[in-house]
């Protein structure tokens, strides 16, 4: 009687190191590939919103130009506590260009007048933006409170500067300085950053 000898196949489960560390290699190649990527495309995402904004901004203040007689918004100076509801009581009710134009916004959210890249002021916690005061775009008041057919070379001049930083208040660069003997309003303030205020 012979006895037939039955071979054994083995089955192995799981991985080796080897095959392990590979397996872990090509995915952190996979991640170092594609962050980049993902972090571009949501700063792009960012950067289309702020034009957005500035649309949206800007559309506001060609509807509220429509309606009183070709005239921009006021160009009442920076400092107005809650700019977004002012209130009853002066000086908060200050009339200022965030305020004026929130009427004319399809959503009315504040959100309309910051660019979402803008950080929060480091230097002073008084300017600190909460959810009723948040801006990080800047109106140009030398051309605020004028007609429209009073300004000349108009694809020239900027309208609304943006500012990477978001205050609390709806600040004006330039601003109104005054006025000259001859009555002429006056402007300084033509640029802002880190704290510092650029040029007279």
């Amino acid at each position: 009687m012979s006895q037939v000898a039955m071979g054994r196949r083995s089955y192995r489960l799981g991985f080796t190191l080897i095959e392990l560390l590979v397996v872990i290699g090509i995915i952190a190649l996979l991640i170092s590939i594609l962050l980049p990527a993902l972090g571009a495309a949501r700063e792009q995402s960012r950067r289309t919103q702020c034009v957005a904004n500035l649309s949206y901004i800007a559309k506001a203040m060609a509807a509220y130009s429509v309606e009183n007689n070709e005239v921009f918004p006021q160009a009442a100076n920076a400092g107005v506590p809650n700019f977004l509801d002012p209130g009853p009581v002066p000086p908060r009710a200050l009339p200022n260009v965030w305020f004026i134009l929130r009427t004319y916004q399809g959503s009315g959210s504040s959100l309309t007048f910051r660019c979402p890249t803008a950080l929060e002021v480091p230097w002073n916690p008084v300017l600190t933006p909460v959810r009723d005061n948040d801006s990080s775009y800047l109106p140009n008041a030398a051309v605020l409170e004028s007609r429209m057919s009073e300004i000349t070379h108009s694809s020239d001049i900027i309208m609304i500067q943006e500012d990477r930083f978001r205050f609390s208040t709806a600040y004006l660069r330039p601003a109104r300085a005054g006025t000259t003997s001859g009555g002429k309003p006056l402007y300084n303030s033509w640029a802002f950053e880190n704290g510092t205020t650029w040029g007279q």
